[in-house]
C-alpha cells in the first residue's frame, strides 16, 4: 500500500542526519584544504626571508676572510655587521651580530659567528673557525 502515489515505498531519500554528518564532513574537508592553502601561501615568506638572510650571513662572512687575507688578522668587529657590511644596506626587518665581538686572538684558533635575524623571527647562522 502506498500511502502518497508520488512517493512510493521503494523510493527511499536520504534522512536528516545523513544530510546533516554530510553537510559536517564536507565542511570539514573544506576547512581543512583552506587552512593547506594559508600555509601554502605563507612559506614562499619564509623561504625568501632566509635566502636573503642566508646571503647577509654568507656576505658577513666573506667580508671578514677577505679582511683577515688581506690584513693577515682578524679585524675586531663590533657586535653588529655595520663595519664589516660598510656600503651594504640590511633589508628591513633585518638584524646581524658577529660573535665574538672582539674580534680573535693573535695565536692559536678562532671561531666568528655571524648571526642574521629574520623579520619573522627565524635565525641564520654562518660559522667560520681560523687556525692560526
Amino acid at each position: 500500500m502506498n500511502r502518497h502515489p508520488l512517493f512510493p515505498e521503494s523510493a527511499r531519500g536520504f534522512t536528516f542526519l545523513e544530510v546533516l554528518i554530510a553537510i559536517v564532513c564536507i565542511g570539514m574537508v573544506v576547512t581543512g584544504l583552506g587552512a593547506a592553502v594559508v600555509a601554502a601561501l605563507r612559506y614562499p615568506t619564509l623561504n625568501r626571508e632566509t635566502l636573503q638572510a642566508t646571503f647577509i650571513a654568507q656576505e658577513a662572512m666573506d667580508w671578514i676572510v677577505a679582511d683577515r687575507r688581506q690584513l693577515g688578522t682578524l679585524p675586531p668587529v663590533g657586535g653588529d655587521c655595520s663595519a664589516v657590511l660598510s656600503g651594504f644596506t640590511l633589508l628591513s626587518g633585518f638584524t646581524c651580530a658577529i660573535d665574538p665581538v672582539a674580534g680573535c686572538p693573535a695565536t692559536g684558533s678562532c671561531q666568528l659567528t655571524v648571526t642574521v635575524t629574520m623579520p619573522s623571527g627565524g635565525v641564520v647562522t654562518a660559522t667560520w673557525v681560523a687556525v692560526r
